[in-house]
């Protein structure tokens, strides 16, 4: 009886009458086992819940900030070593979607800029370049560039019918000094 510990439990019906008293004996040296085995048990399942918490936090951690930021990091590294690469295709309505916008703009931008430098070192001036904005260093000097090669080219031509009118002269000049030497008297 000693290591017995004992609750009451009284049971009544509707009318509050009491009907049955029951003593409900439980061995305390058990008690304190199972306290302690239900004590282990929930120290394991708070630890095994806690790394797959960590596990679920690290993994969204993850996959919403870090690899969109590598993604960005890998696009502009690319940019920066004048590679024009394809854009991005990622979309997010955050702070890292506005960067992932900005880069595609660039993208663009630098494609546009390619093929205007392109078409200008095949010699064909007639497309217009509109610069990115006021700022646009690259866009304004192509644009000088072009005007500059369009200027350059105009006055070469203008020299060559010059150079190619001195020469019918001089060829002209020519004939005539020779039919003048065959048909001298």
């Amino acid at each position: 009886i000693e290591n017995y510990k004992g609750i009451k439990l009284e049971l009544y019906n509707r009318y509050k009458e009491d009907v049955a008293t029951v003593y409900l004996m439980s061995d305390v040296s058990t008690d304190q086992a199972f306290l302690g085995d239900l004590l282990f048990y929930l120290l394991l399942f708070s630890l095994g819940t806690f790394l797959v918490g960590g596990l679920i936090y690290a993994w969204g951690i993850y996959s919403t900030l870090l690899k969109p930021v590598k993604l960005l990091w890998n696009k502009i590294l690319e940019l920066s070593k004048g590679k024009i690469s394809d854009k991005l295709d990622w979309k997010s309505n955050d702070e890292l979607g506005d960067i992932g916008s900005a880069v595609n703009e660039l993208i663009d931008s630098q494609k546009k800029t390619a093929s205007f430098a392109t078409k200008i070192g095949n010699g064909e001036f007639d497309d217009d370049f509109e610069p990115l904005s006021e700022e646009d260093v690259l866009g304004m000097a192509l644009i000088e560039m072009k005007n500059n090669l369009l200027t350059a080219k105009q006055t070469e031509e203008k020299q060559q019918i010059e150079a190619s009118q001195r020469r019918w002269a001089a060829e002209g000049l020519a004939k005539f000094g020779e039919i003048l030497r065959q048909n001298n008297n």
